[in-house]
Parts: C-alpha cells; structure tokens; sequence
C-alpha cells in the first residue's frame, strides 16, 4: 500500500513498519557472526592472504565464460562475483564433497547476499544476484567451517588451515601467474 500524509509522516510510518521490525532481529545465522570476529578480520586484512584470495576473485570474475563485460582487464562495472562465478570456481577448485556440497553452497550465498531465488547450477537466472570481495571472503569462512567435522574450533583457525592447505594450492593449480 502507499504512504500517505505529509513527508515527516511518510517517513515515519516507512521506518515503523518497513525497517524497525527488520531491523531489530536478532541475528540468529552464527556464520554473520563468526565473519565479523576481530580475529578473523585480522587474519584476512594480512596482506599476503588478501592479495592471494584478491587474485583469485579477480581472476574469476574476468574469466568466467559468461560475463557480460568480455575484456581481460577489470573495470569500474566488474567489482562483483554472481553464483556463477562461484559455481565454477568451486567446480574448478574440486572442492563440492560430501562435507560441503552444492545444496550447501547455494545456502550459504543465499544467506550472504540475502537472495533465495538462485539455482544450484551455472544458470543466467544467477547472474542477477551479486557478490562484492568482503561476501566472497564470508563465503570463503563459511566453505572452511563446512568443511570442518566439528567446528569448536575459532573461525580463525578453521579459515587460515582451509586457505593454507586446500583453497590456495587449488587456485595455485586452477588461476594463471603467481598466487
């Protein structure tokens, strides 16, 4: 329905009953949490980490067969990744199992980037719906702790071991140039 009165009233009634009641949820998804841990952001702004995972999100978002922009050098309008970038990444990185599989990745791009309409498969549907680098690091956390058999583990621990001896050995294998 539309707001009605004047500007003041129609802006109060928008804040009530549009984003108070979402606004004052309790975040009840620990992975949103355990992202924003102190220790995990440290460990992700440590230069060495944030360029290696910083080439592999660029690399993919260039590459990736589908792009509407098709050029080999990142632009102002190719600063996100879509559930296809992520799809074939984690294809190309062999790294759906029995732990992590792609019912499980579509929940967790789903619950960062606040979309649900996505298919679990490369689809021009999923183009629509967009990954910036700090969600793509988020999806990184939530890949590690996946993978994990019991995660009483901190975040930190499980991000920094999953990175160390699986993600960058594959981008190493899977990305041209250094990693």
């Amino acid at each position: 329905h539309r707001l009605q009165g004047t500007l003041s009233h129609r802006l109060e009634m928008l804040i009530s009953e549009y984003l108070r009641p979402y606004a004052m949820r309790r975040q009840a998804d620990k992975s949103f949490l355990e992202f924003r841990n102190p220790n995990v952001q440290a460990m992700l702004m440590e230069a060495n980490a944030r360029e290696k995972l910083r080439k592999v999100f660029d690399f993919f978002v260039i590459s990736y067969k589908s792009n509407k922009v098709k050029s080999t050098v990142i632009g102002a309008r190719d600063i996100t990744m879509n559930f296809n970038h992520v799809f074939s990444l984690m294809e190309k990185f062999e790294a759906f199992d029995p732990q992590y599989n792609v019912k499980k990745c579509v929940d967790s791009y789903c619950k960062i980037t606040c979309d649900s309409e996505l298919l679990p498969q490369e689809h021009p549907n999923n183009q629509n719906s967009e990954m910036v680098f700090d969600e793509f690091l988020d999806m990184l956390l939530r890949v590690a702790r996946g993978k994990e058999l019991l995660s009483s583990r901190p975040p930190e621990d499980s991000l920094r071991e999953y990175l160390e001896r699986d993600f960058i050995l594959r981008a190493a294998r899977a990305v041209p140039g250094k990693i």
